[in-house]
């Protein structure tokens, strides 16, 4: 029996060759693309899993924690939205938004680095400086979710609009 045998200078032979690797590399990229979309999906749910928990975790701790009033004033900043940092400016900042526990001079955490080190949802693009008035009460705490040992505060009544006094973008990546 006389094996086939291709000529791989005719034209034919060359289309059916490169229609044969076009046809192996769809068939692959769409089971990858199946199994890829799959395990995207598992990843978006088991972070939303995880922060649901961190979510639960902070609100029984900050049911937890009894509010006092502030000895004396005190700047902090919070990490947020361009969209919540204009309701914000314009309604003051509502009970129960966390903050960071101080804030001082220097440029602003990139969105990522505030994720992580806060322990936040998404990534934050403005940080608001606050300037929390004495005897404002606040729930003072650990940031759950965030890096070991840092702290946030918690107010337990609106923050005047009129205490914030700046936003800034945060820088890129």
């Amino acid at each position: 029996m006389k094996a086939l045998a291709f000529n791989r200078e005719s034209p034919a032979a060359s289309h059916a060759i490169q229609l044969f690797v076009l046809l192996v590399f769809v068939a692959m990229t769409s089971a990858c693309g199946r199994a890829g979309a799959s395990a995207a999906r598992g990843a978006r749910k088991g972070v939303a899993r995880s922060m649901a928990r961190v979510w639960e975790r902070d609100a029984a701790r900050d049911a937890r924690l009894v509010a006092k009033p502030l000895a004396s004033e005190r700047t902090v900043f919070r990490y947020t939205t361009p969209t919540q940092a204009a309701r914000d400016a314009r309604d003051g900042v509502s009970a129960g938004l966390h903050m960071t526990s101080r804030g001082g001079p220097g440029r602003p955490l990139s969105g990522t680095a505030a994720r992580e080190r806060f322990g936040l949802a998404g990534v934050p693009t403005v940080r608001e400086t606050i300037r929390l008035p004495k005897g404002q009460s606040v729930k003072i705490g650990k940031a759950i979710g965030g890096k070991p040992g840092v702290g946030e505060l918690t107010p337990s009544t609106r923050v005047p609009a009129a205490s914030i006094k700046r936003a800034v973008r945060t820088p890129p990546e």
